[in-house]
């Protein structure tokens, strides 16, 4: 939070962490690990931990745990927003790792509590005080609960970072100790590689997970007739639905009140048994399922039951690019 008290940053501030807290990090993805006080119970008696960034979460999925700095401005000055306090810029090196990271929550435009736009800004990308409006729009993500991929991607790309830059800082030595630490190095090597099957599987396998994350909570957006949740969910390159070629996201909005118009109520059943997921060449993803799927119109005997066969595509980001039914 800021050092400086302003009685409406700190408003604006707490809404945003509200934000960041419910909106972002539900507790039905991530554990709350910790919360800085704020400024009113600092000002009784200061905790030393109010030091730390605004939370410390653990991811449910992955058990990753990571800090959290949420900062929201309404709009930037001079082309930059500020996203650390000086205090923060001398603190942070101490606390963060590659280990349990710290990323920076950055808010802007709209209300603290709907911000217009929001990035996920990696402190080992980005360790300064201010982000010009251009690197800040680098990091945007979607303004719904945070993917366990995105942490993941960044950590490893902070170790990976790591080991070259301990590579680079190896003193030259004689051509003995070279032959013996290239002996070394290729044993390492070997070891590095037989690590990376093992963590492209376990990706893989979380990358099944989060998929599936996704398609059941779009099924739930879906049966509950909640369409502005569930167009964050939609692709805007969307390709096929329903039969339909190339429609806009609005399109297929319309389409689903009118479809809701009839049919009102719907329950939707995944055979997760059933559950096959392909990643292709260009990032997207293709699963196929077995949906059970239960439609009531206004009287009450009007139900249809149907047991379909999906195949629905998600881009890399794991947005809904193309739905249909195969026969």
């Amino acid at each position: 939070m800021n050092d400086n008290y302003n009685k409406d940053s700190f408003h604006k501030g707490q809404a945003f962490e509200d934000y960041v807290e419910q909106v972002l990090f539900p507790k039905e993805l991530y554990d709350l690990l910790h919360k800085t006080n704020d400024y009113r119970q600092n000002s009784e008696r200061f905790v030393e931990n109010s030091k730390h960034p605004d939370f410390k979460f653990r991811c449910k999925l992955t058990g990753q745990e990571f800090h959290i700095e949420a900062k929201y401005r309404s709009k930037p000055y001079k082309n930059e927003y500020d996203t650390l306090s000086t205090t923060q810029v001398s603190s942070f090196p101490k606390i963060h790792s590659p280990a349990v990271p710290i990323y920076i929550v950055l808010g802007y435009g709209g209300k603290a509590n709907n911000p217009a736009y929001v990035s996920l800004i990696p402190y080992a990308e980005h360790p300064k005080e201010k982000i010009s409006i251009v690197k800040a729009q680098e990091y945007r993500i979607a303004r719904e609960a945070v993917s366990s991929s995105l942490i993941n991607k960044s950590r490893k790309s902070e170790e990976q970072n790591s080991i070259e830059k301990l590579s680079s800082q190896m003193p030259q030595e004689s051509v003995t100790i070279r032959k013996r630490k290239s002996k070394i190095l290729l044993f390492v090597s070997l070891l590095i590689i037989s690590l990376s099957v093992a963590s492209i599987t376990y990706f893989k396998d979380d990358q099944e997970e989060i998929l599936k994350e996704r398609i059941t909570k779009y099924y739930q957006l879906s049966d509950a007739n909640n369409l502005k949740e569930l167009s964050n969910y939609l692709s805007p390159e969307l390709t096929y639905w329903y039969g339909t070629k190339n429609p806009s996201i609005n399109e297929v909005l319309e389409n689903i009140r009118q479809y809701r118009e009839k049919y009102p109520h719907s329950s939707s059943t995944i055979d997760w048994e059933s559950f096959a997921i392909n990643e292709q060449p260009n990032g997207d993803f293709y699963a196929t399922y077995d949906l059970n799927y239960q439609v009531s119109g206004t009287k009450a005997d009007d139900v249809r039951v149907f047991d379909l066969k999906v195949l629905t595509i998600w881009d890399e980001d794991l947005k809904l690019k193309s739905i249909k039914e195969l026969h």
